[in-house]
């Protein structure tokens, strides 16, 4: 009897640390834990204590709210900046328009005094006469009504038949927006003062128009920024909704999986990697690092008596399909053997590519249970055995 326990124990039905090149049922030795694999870090090593929180701290929800203010103050601050250009932009067009004009009627105030003074044989009466034809010709080319008066050696000239007459209703403020421009020439008739006026009424009625329309512009694409970067901010909101959501169920069925002595585990057998959930690494007492799994990893972690779980995974890649319904035992980060059951299938993914998607379970503690009842029941037996030959020995004395 004390050999069968000896080879239950050998073969690995507790979950305690064996010792190191202990022999098995088959006759081989049991490897010793690796001391630091990898990808697989003692939960007591990890430099961070861990708990489950911990894998899904936030990190990057003040600068999510950061980002938000900052992307709102922006916007504002570039609709102002734009609305301050744009209006600046139309008054240097105003006031170079004024430039402008003022330049052409001291031009046109040049050549009207140099015409009154061309010719000696002119008359005060052939002076109006010119300077009313010029004044006609200078209205009719221009879109501003110029008003015109003319001295002659200190004689005033009518030129009302040409004149624009400027509007009597004009209040002080108005009448210094006049532009002024006058010449003096003296020739043979004597001095000829030439003064022109034009009210840049209209000038300022175009800038006017021309500021509405840049202020219509900028307000709907001010408007059309807005809703962009409301947008933004509603649909930055919803992804952090969203984030913390998933951090929540990810956190509820981390916990569910650690309480449950659980893992899950999603197996890339095209390209050969392996994914495990967090509890995964905690249920054999590593630090879950994150990192994506080889099958040389898991081949480390893998009892001898275990080892054709791979080829299994072979045979499930081969037929493209079925499910995988096996018992391992895995190596502890603690030395220790445990048994885990594993369930699950085999999935077709897009692009002709394979996954094995399923669970694990530790039931070492189950499978302690048994061994323990099934010793209890050997006893069991083994003693009415023994009482029975007692009896068979007593009837016959």
């Amino acid at each position: 009897m004390n050999m069968a326990r000896a080879a239950a124990f050998a073969a690995g039905d507790d979950s305690l640390p064996i010792p190191e090149n202990a022999p098995t049922a088959e006759g081989q030795p049991i490897p010793s834990a690796p001391s630091a694999p990898t990808p697989f870090v003692a939960l007591e090593d990890s430099p961070h204590p861990l708990t489950t929180r911990d894998m899904f701290r936030p990190t990057s929800e003040g600068m999510t709210s950061l980002l938000r203010t900052v992307t709102g103050a922006m916007i504002i601050l570039f609709l102002i900046v734009m609305a301050v250009v744009r209006i600046e932009l139309v008054a240097q067009n105003r006031d170079a328009g004024l430039a402008d004009l003022h330049d052409i009627l001291d031009v046109r105030a040049q050549m009207l005094a140099a015409a009154a003074t061309a010719s000696p044989d002119m008359d005060i009466h052939d002076i109006a006469l010119l300077a009313n034809a010029i004044i006609a010709q200078m209205n009719a080319a221009t879109d501003l009504p110029i008003h015109a008066s003319m001295l002659v050696n200190g004689i005033s000239i009518d030129l009302s038949g040409s004149n624009a007459a400027l509007p009597s209703t004009m209040i002080g403020e108005q009448r210094s927006r006049l532009l002024l421009a006058s010449a003096i020439q003296t020739g043979p008739i004597g001095t000829v003062d030439v003064m022109l006026r034009v009210d840049p009424e209209r000038i300022y009625a175009r800038s006017h128009e021309q500021l509405m329309r840049e202020l219509t512009l900028l307000a709907g694409f001010g408007l059309v920024v807005l809703i962009l970067g409301y947008s933004f901010i509603w649909q930055s909101d919803r992804t952090q909704d969203a984030t913390q959501r998933f951090k929540t169920a990810h956190i509820r069925l981390e916990t569910a999986l650690n309480r449950g002595r659980s893992g899950l585990l999603d197996w890339d057998i095209s390209r050969g990697q392996v994914d495990w959930s967090n509890s995964m690494f905690v249920m054999l007492g590593y630090t879950p690092t994150g990192s994506t799994l080889t099958p040389g990893d898991i081949a480390q972690l893998l009892h001898p008596t275990s080892a054709d779980l791979l080829t299994k995974v072979d045979i499930l890649r081969a037929a493209r399909k079925g499910q995988l319904e096996t018992v391992v035992r895995m190596m502890h980060a603690n030395g220790s053997w445990r048994w885990i059951h594993l369930h699950a299938e085999i999935i077709a993914m897009p692009k002709n590519k394979l996954r094995l998607i399923g669970a694990a379970n530790d039931i070492t503690e189950q499978r302690r249970t048994e061994r323990k009842s099934t010793e209890a029941n050997r006893h069991l037996r083994e003693s009415i055995e023994t009482v029975s030959d007692a009896f068979a020995l007593w009837d016959r004395s």
